[in-house]
């Protein structure tokens, strides 16, 4: 094992890749076909419903955001290391994120929604804030972590008397590539990729996760500088204060929103998209705290020891969970969409996650990095004339 590693966040990588692909499976990787309700009993109904309310409440939109964070961190680290050795990374950092841009775009022909062509795309805010101080990094994270856009759309609502919504339309361009998916074609997928990344990014916008992203990005690198990830006496008195107000903050909106009726008031669409983004980000908050807390015990990393080397290989997995995962559930593959519903997609994702942990822990005995990130190290340091 590599004692330059930071173990903690080769953990907190691995335990989002995980609920990522758990998510994915319970999906069908997106194409939402499942067997019809008529041909499965009440009991599996709810079992069915339990699973797919229990997962997103667990992992959905945090996962996302533990990557986002943990991106911004991995910028900090690469960046430091070549300040030390008198280089400026920030030119080197985006000559990378084209090759991440080239990896996506393979990614969305295989699975529509993916993530990587976000993040390609709004890695840039970190080559312009790099040389901020640390105050100025907290003020922008907190401005976009508070979602900007969200709130001008409820105080448009409020304060002005038939206030219009942006028309952020993209049912018409994921209705195309829905198409695709159904098609049974592997090239109607690869033709119609763009479409599938117009209609998440803009799904994204609305619902404040690109806002998110970025204030979660800038945050990785204000942590990194702080060595929040290092877990030593200092750093978990602070995660435990974080831990204890995510969590109140997390109750608090929590009852708010479960004992609110927002159909009765007008502004209420634009509220509860509000509430629901500072929910999930203070479960976040809750859930990486917790985490560091745990993991600064000798049980919580034998338990977490599985998923050092999965979150050591995270874009080697996401790729390949994208390759496997259009293959089982798509037409062009096996096409169990229709097949296999929710609970069983579950049980298989837990066994892909299995195959997979078992594969990375065997290829790092023999390779320092994965075959995904050693060619993205390669190509990022390749000699541009």
């Amino acid at each position: 094992m590599n004692k330059q590693r930071n173990h903690l966040v080769d953990a907190l990588r691995g335990f989002a890749i995980m609920g990522i692909l758990l998510l994915h499976s319970i999906e069908h990787f997106n194409i939402y076909i499942w067997p019809d309700d008529a041909t499965q009993s009440q009991l599996m109904l709810s079992l069915n419903k339990g699973i797919w309310d229990t997962m997103f409440f667990i992992f959905g939109s945090k996962t996302f955001g533990i990557f986002s964070l943990l991106f911004g961190f991995t910028f900090y680290i690469q960046f430091t290391k070549q300040q030390k050795e008198g280089t400026d990374f920030g030119p080197r950092f985006l000559w990378r994120m084209l090759w991440l841009l080239v990896f996506g775009w393979i990614n969305a022909s295989l699975f529509p929604g993916e993530i990587l062509l976000i993040y390609a795309m709004l890695s840039p805010v970190l080559f312009f804030v790099r040389h901020l101080s640390n105050r100025s990094l907290i003020y922008m994270a907190l401005f976009f972590l508070l979602q900007p856009y969200l709130m001008y759309n409820f105080m448009g609502t409020v304060w002005v008397d038939n206030y219009q919504l942006p028309n952020l339309s993209f049912g018409h361009v994921w209705n195309d590539m829905y198409k695709a998916m159904q098609d049974g074609s592997l090239l109607a997928m690869v033709q119609n990729s763009y479409k599938g990344f117009i209609g998440t990014f803009v799904w994204s916008l609305s619902n404040g996760r690109i806002a998110q992203t970025i204030g979660l990005f800038v945050l990785g690198l204000y942590l990194g500088r702080k060595g929040m990830f290092e877990v030593n006496e200092i750093t978990l008195k602070k995660w435990k204060r974080v831990l204890l107000v995510s969590g109140i903050i997390f109750g608090l909106l929590l009852i708010i929103i479960k004992k609110s009726s927002f159909e009765e008031i007008v502004y209420g669409c634009t509220l509860k998209l509000l509430l629901e983004a500072w929910l999930n980000l203070s479960q976040l908050f809750l859930m990486v705290s917790l985490f560091i807390c745990l993991f600064a015990t000798n049980a919580f990393q034998k338990i977490t020891k599985p998923l050092l080397y999965y979150g050591r290989m995270s874009l080697s997995n996401y790729m390949m969970q994208s390759l496997i995962g259009g293959f089982i559930f798509y037409p062009y593959g096996l096409g169990l969409a229709t097949k296999i519903n929710v609970t069983y997609s579950l049980l298989l994702g837990f066994a892909l996650f299995v195959v997979f942990v078992i594969f990375c822990n065997l290829w790092i005995k023999r390779f320092r990095q994965g075959p995904m990130e050693k060619l993205w190290h390669r190509l990022t340091w390749v000699r541009v004339r």
